[in-house]
């Protein structure tokens, strides 16, 4: 994607997952980050006393993204990414990744994005709220 292609509020293609033991274990393998509560249901109900295990909350930033990089390929560039946590997800449930531009500037030889973003469950509960990026894309500059 370029630059020019983007305008304020235009929406990110959405992005759904749905959250599995086995998406969280192999995050846990991808990262190193072997806290079994991420992983382990019982570990997880006995420790922790949460009804199943549960998505570290890096593994969102990771997704965020996944769906940044995909929007803005070949040559999109996440510059910053920011969430605040507001409630846990668990396998069974799909998470909605959504966003919208909401300024664009050029700085250089490089156009930057600002993005609003939101991660929320199928059931409308917020699950990453607010958050946002700064996604930088080649610009013709003239």
């Amino acid at each position: 994607m370029r630059f020019d292609e983007v305008k304020p509020g235009q929406e990110l293609p959405e992005l759904r997952v749905a959250l599995t033991h086995e998406l969280l274990a192999a995050y846990a393998g991808a990262t190193w980050d072997f806290h079994r509560y991420h992983y382990d249901a019982d570990f997880a109900r006995e420790v922790a006393g949460a009804p199943d295990a549960f998505v570290d909350g890096q593994m969102l930033g990771a997704l965020l993204a996944r769906q940044l990089m995909a929007w803005s390929a070949p040559e999109g560039w996440v510059r910053r990414l920011a969430l605040r946590y507001r409630s846990m997800s668990f396998p069974g449930e799909t998470l909605v990744f959504s966003g919208s531009v909401r300024a664009t500037r050029v700085e250089g030889a490089s156009g930057l994005t600002e993005l609003d973003l939101t991660v929320t469950a199928l059931d409308g509960r917020d699950v990453a709220v607010p958050a946002s990026a700064t996604v930088e894309l080649p610009a013709t500059v003239q």
